[in-house]
């Protein structure tokens, strides 16, 4: 069974309530709080059946460790999405071309949060990083990721030589981290990725 995990702050936790309430155990609210947004907190959680606590702020800051969870702290089983590898989006039952987010070196959990939810919007049937030089879903990219990782399918790879269908035509996006400015590059490829270096080289645009 998956361990519980603790998500924090408003928008997450409202997102989540939206996008994936039943990934949430129970809700932690400042007892203090009693405003609009406490308030639509209050109603989404009883319209999911979902136990909500009102606490006090040590309470809040002994669950969250002190983090800015702004008075509302979300414990949380991450829903297990069915695709764990490539090949298993590109063998699924795909109606348009596969539609990918390679990371390479982003290291950030707030970078990895946002590119979530980028790819949440965009429509990113999974987004790809490396098992090395990378961060993995923790709290603070849910937090930022406002219930994308709850989503999209999120695959680590060893490295990146993997096999793409050539009959099966992929947009993929690029971001490049490293704790430079982050790079976005728009590839339009088939066949088979060999390396960083070769999926760079295959870019239609760089936008520094």
């Amino acid at each position: 069974m998956s361990q519980s995990q603790i998500i924090f702050g408003f928008h997450p936790i409202i997102s989540q309530l939206r996008q994936s309430s039943r990934s949430i155990q129970e809700i932690y609210l400042d007892s203090d709080r009693n405003d609009p947004r406490a308030k639509e907190i209050i109603e989404l959680a009883k319209e999911n059946n979902i136990r909500i606590l009102m606490v006090d702020r040590a309470r809040l800051d002994g669950i969250a460790s002190q983090s800015k969870h702004q008075g509302v702290v979300a414990k949380i089983i991450p829903l297990v999405i069915p695709y764990k590898t490539v090949e298993d989006i590109l063998e699924g039952d795909l109606k348009e071309p596969a539609f990918f987010l390679i990371l390479d070196g982003v290291e950030d959990p707030h970078n990895l949060g946002a590119c979530l939810r980028v790819a949440d919007g965009m429509g990113v049937h999974a987004v790809i990083a490396p098992k090395d030089r990378a961060v993995g879903l923790n709290a603070t990219v849910r937090k930022v990721a406002s219930g994308a990782a709850e989503s999209v399918p999120f695959i680590v790879v060893t490295n990146y030589p993997f096999r793409i269908s050539r009959e099966n035509m992929c947009c993929v996006l690029m971001i490049r981290g490293s704790g430079s400015p982050l790079r976005l590059m728009v590839v339009i490829i088939g066949g088979l990725l060999l390396s960083n270096r070769h999926i760079a080289s295959l870019a239609d645009r760089l936008m520094m």
